[in-house]
């Protein structure tokens, strides 16, 4: 299934991953317990104290767009530097549109 018939289809974030082909399979039990998690607690709302001063209504009302693959946006290591702690000696994993940015991140052996 593409990703444009998936997001055509798509509701929610529930019906959105039911439909994309799972990659990984170490991570699909885990991926399948956070779907249904979710769809059965849905959001968070403000009568979760976690999110009592958060509300998420503006985000619900967004379609959900799971990206199969990412979309080759452009962004520099200069950026990166900027918004991280990269004065720091520290491992950094970067994700880019949910997907692992290998050439942006530093993991060291």
């Amino acid at each position: 299934m593409s990703s444009a018939t998936a997001t055509e289809l798509a509701k929610t974030p529930t019906e959105a991953f039911s439909q994309v082909e799972q990659e990984g399979v170490e991570l699909l039990p885990l991926r399948k317990a956070g779907l249904a998690r979710f769809a059965e607690h849905g959001y968070p709302t403000t009568r979760d104290e976690d999110w009592r001063f958060t509300s998420l209504k503006p985000l619900t009302e967004l379609p959900f767009q799971p990206l199969l693959e990412p979309l080759g946006q452009a962004i520099g290591q200069d950026a990166i530097d900027s918004i991280t702690f990269a004065q720091h000696d520290t491992d950094h994993l970067i994700f880019v549109d949910g997907h692992f940015a290998e050439e942006l991140s530093r993991v060291s052996e």
